[in-house]
């Protein structure tokens, strides 16, 4: 510090601010420190004194507001060829509609459109689908908040005038692009699940297990993709942080929430087979539009072999980690927990087959949460960002900027330091 405002003692007010920039400085651009996120909070001070958490909120709410509302018109081709259909036929028979089998989404979702059309009947169901996915942007980032104020405590009314590292964490899942573009703009729905997984690790981490597995048991009821955190949930039963018993809540809470569809008439065991029937739709794409391992293979004749041999490479490599945690016996930590999550959310989308451009949602949101623990990792929810937006513009506009084999190395790079930071970790216990 004294090198930066010169060679002689510190003087005068300006010296000392000076010195005080100089110093926070050097903390920020070190990423290895603990306290970096405190830091980097720290360093933002809002205009007018206290309470800069609640100004942060609610500017941030309104803007993100803002920022969306002109992205609510547009059509893409998944409501002109779906989405439209299904709020057709639910604002023809209202809540009846749950009685037919005229979309292969899992009956919550459905349940979310009824209700929408019951409370809003003038609303038109383009804006509807779109509110509702805006509406889990949110939950999901006070999800956010709740996870990472596990690790800097601090009140959201706190009369400070720096915000939290909690609320920092929250306002930028609401503005990153893929969250900004998947609901608003393109009317998907994968803030929905998205927000109970987040939810899953907030209640794991602050000792609630019941409550965690019902909120992943809600996520795996919305989509099917909650199933990316599976592995993380093997790996926390192999290293004995929870016991297995939990996992018998799962089942029983997608019982449950398909049980107001089969008592409207639906047969259960369609209701029961949705999933298996959702694996065999669209069957003749092998690599949709994502940057993954299979993105450099061409061989499609041999398609439905090689997706087994995906599979079973697949499980087999979750296997194997979860048979080291278990032989090495490591502690589980708040931030090796968020670790694990956030390598399962990233692997699974790249080695596993069949994936689409919008899976690594979930991973997006958790590495964000993940520097909040691990402030070394920055980069990765920037490359995350990069490696989502080429196929988002290739699906919504038709123009592929980047080929993307190409792209496949920016996640390989990712698994590769998360790779490293495991077996050090285990090393090291």
């Amino acid at each position: 510090t004294d090198r930066r405002c010169g060679s002689g003692p510190i003087e005068g007010r300006n010296g000392l601010v000076n010195a005080r920039n100089s110093s926070r400085l050097v903390m920020l651009l070190n990423p290895d420190r603990a306290d970096g996120m405190k830091n980097l909070a720290n360093s933002i001070v809002v205009p007018g004194g206290g309470g800069a958490n609640l100004l942060l909120i609610v500017a941030s709410g309104i803007l993100a507001l803002t920022i969306q509302y002109p992205m609510l018109p547009f059509e893409s081709s998944d409501w002109t060829l779906f989405l439209s259909k299904w709020w057709k036929v639910i604002d023809e028979h209202g809540f009846l509609a749950l009685t037919q089998n005229f979309s292969d989404y899992n009956p919550p979702y459905l349940y979310l459109l009824a209700m929408m059309n019951f409370l809003f009947p003038d609303m038109s169901g383009l804006t509807a689908i779109k509110a509702i996915s805006i509406f889990f942007n949110f939950i999901m980032a006070i999800f956010v908040y709740l996870l990472v104020n596990l690790k800097y405590p601090a009140g959201y009314d706190s009369p400070s005038p720096h915000p939290s590292p909690a609320i920092l964490a929250a306002v930028t899942v609401l503005f990153i692009p893929t969250v900004l573009i998947n609901g608003a703009f393109w009317g998907q729905c994968d803030s929905i699940y998205t927000a109970f997984l987040i939810a899953f690790l907030y209640f794991l981490l602050s000792g609630r297990t019941t409550l965690a597995f019902v909120a992943y048991g809600f996520a795996f009821s919305f989509k099917l993709q909650a199933i990316f955190l599976a592995p993380f949930i093997l790996w926390i039963i192999a290293a004995k942080r929870i016991r297995y018993i939990y996992l018998f809540i799962c089942p029983i809470v997608y019982f449950l929430s398909i049980i107001p569809a089969w008592m409207l008439g639906r047969p259960i065991d369609e209701l029961l087979l949705i999933y298996y029937n959702q694996s065999q739709n669209h069957s003749e794409y092998f690599v949709p539009n994502i940057a993954n391992i299979y993105s450099w293979i061409s061989d499609y004749e041999n398609m439905f072999f090689l997706i087994k041999v995906g599979i079973i490479f697949t499980v087999c490599l979750v296997i194997i980690i979860a048979f080291l945690l278990h032989k090495k016996n490591i502690s589980l930590d708040d931030e090796m927990l968020i670790f694990l999550a956030g390598f399962s959310v990233i692997l699974i989308p790249y080695i596993l087959p069949k994936m689409h451009e919008r899976y690594w949602f979930s991973a997006e949101i958790i590495s964000i949460v993940l520097v909040f623990y691990i402030p070394k990792y920055s980069w990765i929810p920037i490359s995350l960002q990069f490696i989502s937006a080429v196929p988002y513009i290739h699906f919504l506009f038709g123009s592929l900027i980047i080929p993307l084999h190409w792209l496949t190395t920016v996640p390989l790079l990712i698994l590769f330091f998360l790779v490293r930071h495991l077996g050090l970790s285990i090393k090291r216990q």
